[in-house]
Formats: C-alpha cells, sequence, structure tokens
C-alpha cells in the first residue's frame, strides 16, 4: 500500500512538537511521525543529504515523496521538516496542516534555555565530532541560521535578541502560515487543548489515552545534561554506551 504524508506540522521547534508526533503516532499507527529526535537518533547520510539538499533550495517533489513514502512516514512535526511546510503541502496538496502555537513569552525562555544552549554544546569538540553525531548536528546548526523569505533574521539569532524579537518573529511566522494554507486545511492548535479539536479536524476518533505530554523545559534540559555527560565518557573511551543512551534520551 502507497502511504502518502497525511499531517503536515508547520509550528516552530519548542510548540509542542513531540507531544504532538506521539500524538500522531497513536492516530496514524500504520507510520511513524517524523521529527527532530528522529532525524538526531536514526538519521543517515543519506538523510543529511536530502535535508542539505532541501536547504539549498533543490530539492524536488520527487525528492520529497522518495524521503517520506519510502520511509514509511504519515506525519511530520518539528524542524527540520516544519521549515519546508509550503514546499511539503506543494508535494502534498492533498494534506493537512497542523501549526502548533504556544505562549510567546514562554516559547522564547524555552528556545533560549534549550535548543540553543544545546546548539552551543555541539561545537564542543568532544560532543560535537567524537559521539558520531557531526554531521546531523550541522544540519540542525545550518536550519537554525536559515532566513525564511521574507523574513529579515533567522530563528536562531531572533531567539537571542530577546523577547520582543521572539515575538515578532513567532507573530510573522504564525501569519505566513495562515497566508500560505488554505483555511479549510489549516489548524491553529496549541498541545494543550488536548484530543478534540484535533480529532475533529483530522476526521479521527478521539482515543481512550490521555494527551501525550512529552519534552516539557525540566526533561530537555535533563537530555541535554546527558548529552554532556555522552562526551566526556567517550573523551575517557567509553564508546560502547553511546548508541543506546542516544537511543533512550531521543
Amino acid at each position: 500500500m502507497n502511504m502518502k504524508l497525511a499531517v503536515i506540522g508547520a509550528g516552530l521547534p519548542r510548540t509542542g512538537t513531540l507531544s504532538m508526533k506521539e500524538a500522531l503516532e497513536i492516530l496514524y499507527p500504520e507510520g511513524p511521525c517524523y521529527h527532530m529526535t528522529v532525524f538526531l537518533r536514526d538519521g543517515n547520510s543519506k538523510d543529511t543529504e536530502h535535508w542539505h539538499k532541501a536547504m539549498s533550495g533543490k530539492a524536488t517533489k520527487e525528492d520529497w515523496y522518495k524521503f517520506f513514502d519510502k520511509g514509511g512516514f504519515r506525519t511530520a512535526v518539528d524542524y527540520p521538516a516544519s521549515y519546508f511546510y509550503k514546499e511539503l503541502f506543494e508535494a502534498y496538496p492533498e494534506a493537512k496542516v497542523v501549526l502548533t502555537v504556544r505562549d510567546v513569552q514562554s516559547w522564547h525562555e524555552s528556545c533560549y534555555s534549550t535548543i540553543f544552549n544545546n546548539h552551543e554544546n555541539q561545537k564542543t569538540p568532544w560532543i560535537y565530532y567524537l559521539t558520531g553525531l557531526a554531521q546531523r548536528f550541522k544540519v540542525t546548526e545550518r536550519i537554525g541560521n536559515l532566513i525564511v523569505p521574507g523574513f529579515s533574521v533567522s530563528f536562531k539569532d531572533t531567539n537571542k535578541s530577546g523577547p520582543e524579537a521572539s515575538k515578532v518573529y513567532f507573530d510573522k511566522w504564525t501569519e505566513e502560515v495562515k497566508n500560505n494554507i488554505p483555511e479549510k486545511q489549516l489548524l491553529i492548535f496549541d498541545v494543550r487543548q488536548g484530543w478534540a479539536p484535533l480529532c475533529k479536524f483530522l476526521d479521527r476518533p478521539i482515543p481512550d489515552v490521555p494527551f501525550p505530554k512529552a519534552n516539557d523545559r525540566k526533561t530537555m534540559k535533563k537530555k541535554i545534561s546527558t548529552v554532556k555527560i555522552l562526551g566526556w565518557s567517550v573523551s575517557f573511551g567509553i564508546i560502547g554506551i553511546i548508541s543506546g543512551l542516544l537511543y533512550y534520551i531521543l
């Protein structure tokens, strides 16, 4: 059976995307959801080649089909996929788009204290090179520094500029998504709303399990601390635990 991408997440990182990943995998059990954690944990050289090609503006519809359809993915959220929500929607015009949102002040603080702190760690040699994640981290670094057409600054630089700049970026991103996706195919969604609006939009029955709650700020900081420990472990020659621990924390 040829399964195509059914849901495209257009939300920025740290807007509940990991909770969305888990929710979508409950709603679409026939295929996994692509998320940054999938890329960091399971990505290979072909994955990094695809994302570099996409960031260079050279990915065709056939490239997207090859990447997502052959990978068996039914849904995709978070960076790097959400950065390319427009290209994905052009490739999958029947898909539905979910824009995850949250309080902007909280979003800025979460980004600043977690993922951008992590980017700095990735530049440290014993983290960046010795864990075997160097090529994948380069993708995350590059995409954070990209400037979206119509924007004057990158996602990373905006967040580092402070809460006011972050609010401008966040609001502009929201308006861009609303302008690019037909209203009937777009849901603006806060994960705190739970199953009801999401299932109604996707025409899926409400599961008899609680809506997932994953990757809060405290958990994310713990993961980053674990990655630091992994770097020291490698430095002392404890290499055998790396793949297993990365699979566990991501």
